[in-house]
């Protein structure tokens, strides 16, 4: 069972739907990204950004959230990441749907707005 049946699994057993679902796996893997911090309760852990090469597009760190998701006819999907330069950030839109992909959601775009 990969992430995505497991969470649809639980999805019926919670009456959460599919989109809620997601939108609670992309918010999760963007939480990842941070790291805690004394002053701030989080920030973005620089270390990570660097691994994953993520430090160099206009992010705001401190409120990158997932804003919706929504399904199509066909069963892809559309992720809307708010808080990220809309078209410049083309490396976190990957790394979201690579790892939303090997969780077993296939179809995804992932965009992101201001």
């Amino acid at each position: 069972m990969n992430v995505r049946e497991h969470a649809l699994l639980l999805k019926g057993l919670r009456g959460f739907s599919e989109e809620e679902v997601l939108e609670r796996s992309v918010d999760n893997l963007l939480f990842f990204l941070y790291a805690p911090s004394v002053g701030s309760g989080w920030q973005a852990d620089r270390a990570k950004l660097k691994r994953f090469g993520l430090g160099d597009e206009p992010v705001n760190w401190g409120d990158l959230h997932c804003v919706g998701v929504e399904k199509f006819a066909d069963g892809g999907f559309l992720v809307t990441i708010e808080e990220a330069s809309p078209g410049a950030c083309p490396k976190l839109c990957q790394w979201v749907a690579s790892w939303l992909g090997k969780w077993g959601w296939t179809d995804i775009r992932v965009e992101t707005e201001w």
